[in-house]
C-alpha cells in the first residue's frame, strides 16, 4: 500500500487481500463478508409504510429535516404521509443525505427537530439550524 494513503492499490482489499466484487473484508479478522448492492431506492422501498426521519442537503451547507410515514419511493422521489396534516410531501430523492427508520408502527416519543440538543427551530418549511 502506498505511504499516506487510506486506499488499498487497486485490485488489492485491505492488509493485501484481493478484493473480491460484492463482497467486503473485515480488516479485524479477515473473513469475507456479503454486501448488499441494493440502491437507496431499493432499501427505501423495503420500509414504505414505515415512519422515517429524512435529512436532505439543501445548497452547499443546509440541511432540511422531513418526517412521515413513506408511502412510495420512485428513482429520483419520495413521497412523505404527515398524519398530522393528513397531507404528503413530493420530495427530491438526489438531494437526500440520511434517512432514521423507526420499527413499523413506532413513533419518535420526542421529535429530533425539536430536541434541544440538535439546536433545530421550527421554519416555514421545515426545520433550520440556529
Amino acid at each position: 500500500m502506498a505511504e499516506n494513503s487510506i486506499f488499498p492499490p487497486a485490485g488489492m482489499g485491505f492488509e493485501g487481500a484481493p478484493a473480491v466484487p460484492g463482497k467486503a473484508i473485515d480488516p479485524r479478522t479477515g473473513d469475507v463478508t456479503h454486501v448488499d448492492p441494493m440502491t437507496l431506492q431499493e432499501i427505501m422501498s423495503e420500509a414504505l409504510g414505515t415512519y422515517v426521519i429524512v435529512e436532505f442537503l439543501v445548497g452547499t451547507q443546509n440541511i432540511v429535516r422531513r418526517e412521515g410515514i413513506l408511502n412510495s419511493v420512485g428513482m429520483s422521489w419520495l413521497v412523505l404521509y404527515d398524519e398530522t396534516t393528513d397531507t404528503s410531501l413530493l420530495c427530491d430523492m438526489y438531494s437526500v443525505k440520511f434517512v432514521t427508520f423507526f420499527q413499523p408502527g413506532v413513533r419518535p416519543y420526542e421529535s429530533p427537530q425539536t430536541s434541544p440538543q440538535n439546536n433545530l427551530t421550527p421554519g416555514r418549511n421545515g426545520y433550520r439550524r440556529q
